[in-house]
């Protein structure tokens, strides 16, 4: 069965990946329609090299931080997971999520924990669970705060809406399953009853290790910290955006790149080509038009911060897959069994 659910992911993996190619291909056309092209390499030809280090740097420091508070995730043996080891897995699993474009990332980063360091993969995808509730709550707070100081589109305000009520649900979900663990498990004992021991047993080993990556949920005082570490990591992200404004010597505000940032991660979850080519691009041009940017030089920044957010992931993903000795046909086979497992 589990080959059965394997071949069934493949294929809708590559009709996915059919869809998304188009939808590529036809935000591509639409973000290079009309475009001055001398004005857009006038524009990059100007590009402050300097600050373009910087923003890389912001990048990889995003990153140390979202290891940091994924440490914190694994309360209360967070202090037995090597955060060297943790760091290298969250540039390998953010490789795979920009070359693949069907969320293997994070299947590949409880792979690889489980490995690496012999923890069980279903608490990693606990732990992974509730850091996309807090980065979805962030982004909550983030359009919030846009709707409170300006102006907000409504091409944005439906989409963040719909955000906004999948990240109340999805949190109260979470929870639910935190702080009624012990009824869970009860119930989910009474329904396996019709099984097989082992197989009751499997999958309740299983219940209860996802269960337990939600037990930071149940601690005020440690979920404060991953509350902290967040606040952190969203504002680098907001300032890789501000820092290559400054590259390219467009005089916005703060303002800018906070809203920058809300747009690319509610739009980027759109299905599209490796890399979110088109997509991503795209974006950036809307979002800065609302600021009175002109299309060349928001393409242009569009084409800089694509090279900044998304080439230093790949390179040390790349980088840290040779480091732990794991083929690529060796990684996307263990994320597959880490689904349907």
């Amino acid at each position: 069965m589990a080959t059965n659910r394997g071949i069934a992911r493949l294929g809708a993996d590559r009709v996915r990946s059919w869809g998304g190619m188009a939808l590529s291909i036809l935000f591509l056309v639409l973000a290079f329609r009309g475009i001055d092209f001398a004005e857009l390499w006038d524009t990059l030809a100007q590009t402050n090299c300097g600050l373009i280090l910087v923003a890389v740097g912001t990048i990889i420091a995003t990153s140390m931080a979202k290891t940091a508070r994924w440490q914190i995730l694994f309360y209360p043996h967070h202090h037995q997971r090597r955060y060297g080891k943790l760091l290298a897995i969250i540039f390998i699993g953010q490789m795979v999520n920009i070359v693949i474009p069907a969320r293997l990332g994070e299947l590949t980063r409880a792979y690889l924990v489980g490995e690496i360091e012999g923890e069980s993969k279903a608490l990693v995808l606990g732990t992974i669970a509730v850091e996309k509730a807090v980065d979805l709550l962030m982004v909550l707070f983030l359009f919030v705060g846009l709707l409170l100081t300006m102006t907000v589109p409504r091409w944005v305000q439906e989409p963040g809406a719909g955000v906004a009520m999948v990240t109340l649900v999805f949190l109260g979900i979470l929870a639910l399953l935190a702080y009624h663990k012990e009824r869970l498990l009860s119930a989910f004992g009474r329904l396996l009853g019709i099984l097989p021991e082992l197989t009751q047993a499997r999958l309740k080993d299983h219940l209860v290790a996802a269960l337990g990556g939600l037990e930071v949920l149940r601690r005020w005082d440690v979920s404060l910290r991953v509350g902290g570490w967040s606040v952190l990591i969203w504002l680098m992200a907001a300032s890789t955006n501000y820092i290559a404004f400054l590259a390219l010597r467009l005089h916005l505000p703060f303002l800018a790149a906070v809203f920058l940032l809300v747009v690319l991660q509610v739009g980027v979850a759109v299905p599209s080509s490796p890399g979110k080519v088109g997509v991503f691009h795209y974006l950036c041009l809307l979002a800065l038009s609302v600021f009175g940017v002109e299309r060349s030089p928001a393409l242009s920044y569009g084409l800089l911060l694509y090279f900044i957010v998304f080439l230093p992931p790949v390179l040390l993903g790349v980088f840290f897959l040779w480091w732990e000795n794991v083929s690529w046909k060796r990684l996307k086979r263990g994320a597959l069994e880490t689904e349907v497992t």
